[in-house]
């Protein structure tokens, strides 16, 4: 699963940088997931049915909600159905999905985008976007995301 690159990104990475761990892993799980889901063209509720199935296995979960997340933040115009998709699949009142992305927020923000980029990129305005709606969800553990997120405001991001 390693070997093939998506060409969604989360990170953008120079030649001399490092391939990352958890894009990796959530690239891994959005090919084994996700992808073939919606290449299969079934409708949405076999869609839905197919997500519900991978997650009632105790290892599918985070599998599931590692592909959904990274769809949310890397393709933009099926980010509010992915987001739907999570709401209805999520088994653990989103304690892992804001863990993931409070991680994402400390340890990844700045490599979201080109370095010298003066504006945000569409990953971490994907990334606001998600927490939004989190919050307009009353989500528990949505603050400790949104403080991550503020740490990044002394970098000028």
């Amino acid at each position: 699963c390693m070997a093939v690159v998506s060409s969604l990104r989360l990170l953008h990475l120079t030649q001399i940088d490092e391939e990352d761990e958890l894009e990796l892993v959530w690239q891994c799980d959005w090919r084994m997931e996700l992808e073939g889901l919606l290449a299969d063209g079934g409708s949405e509720s076999d869609i839905i049915s197919a997500l519900q199935e991978k997650v009632s296995v105790q290892a599918g979960h985070p599998r599931v909600v590692n592909a959904l997340l990274f769809g949310i933040l890397c393709d933009r115009p099926r980010a509010p159905t992915f987001f739907r998709y999570l709401t209805l699949v999520v088994r653990d009142g989103y304690a892992y999905a804001c863990k993931q992305l409070q991680r994402l927020a400390l340890e990844k923000f700045p490599k979201m985008n080109d370095r010298g980029a003066i504006q945000a990129s569409l990953q971490q305005a994907q990334l606001l976007w998600l927490v939004r709606e989190l919050v307009a969800l009353g989500v528990l553990g949505t603050d400790k995301v949104c403080v991550s997120l503020l740490r990044q405001i002394a970098g000028g991001n």
